[in-house]
């Protein structure tokens, strides 16, 4: 079963479920941000964005010793003002950097920046400013060796990443019900107390 949510939904939610897994504010954000970049450029990310919450969840830390060098759903967008600031290529393990992709067009796009993408020694994306291109089959969202520069190699054998201009977008109503769950711990728990000093009835009003 499909439902229909728009990219603000996208981002909110996604932001309040890396928060329900410890994440702090800052990466939450970024990773609601790319969420939606994600929606709006239909590329799939809701399924592996919940794998990684998971994993995030089962670490009391969130930060293990072996962690991944880039945990891309939420570090993308700090790894790329980094590379776009100083220039210089950077490599080490990404988890999902299918995100790391979003996170690189986010920062390409505001800071008219280029970057060319390797993952496993092979060509994954080229982004140029506003424009992305992929590889056929779509980058990989597990953990894999990934290497960046800061310019824009050739796209022969990618394919230009597509930009909905769509409000709405469809996403799998499980999927969404998942990251919801996440979401939910931040929510304030209501008392009978809160209901009377919020902008709802209380019991006076009721009576």
């Amino acid at each position: 079963m499909t439902i229909i949510l728009s990219q603000n939904e996208i981002r909110a939610e996604a932001e309040k479920a890396f928060r329900g897994v410890g994440i702090d504010w800052g990466m939450a954000k970024d990773g609601g941000v790319i969420a939606a970049w994600m929606a709006a450029h239909n590329l799939p990310f809701l399924g592996v964005l919940n794998r990684c919450l998971e994993g995030l969840d089962g670490d009391d830390n969130n930060f293990a010793a072996d962690r991944p060098d880039c945990i891309a759903p939420f570090e993308a967008i700090a790894r790329a003002e980094f590379i776009a600031a100083v220039k210089t290529p950077w490599s080490g393990h990404v988890l999902m950097p299918r995100f790391l992709v979003a996170g690189l067009g986010i920062v390409a796009q505001e800071q008219q920046q280029a970057f060319t993408v390797m993952v496993g020694g092979k060509p994954a994306a080229v982004i140029d400013h506003d424009q992305v291109w992929i590889t056929p089959d779509g980058v990989g969202a597990g953990i894999a060796w990934v290497e960046i520069s800061p310019h824009a190699a050739d796209q022969t054998g990618l394919i230009l990443c597509p930009w909905s201009d769509q409000i709405a977008h469809q996403a799998s109503a499980s999927c969404w019900q998942k990251l919801g769950q996440y979401a939910s711990r931040t929510y304030v728990p209501e008392t009978e107390e809160k209901r009377a000093a919020g902008a709802g009835a209380g019991d006076i009003d009721n009576n």
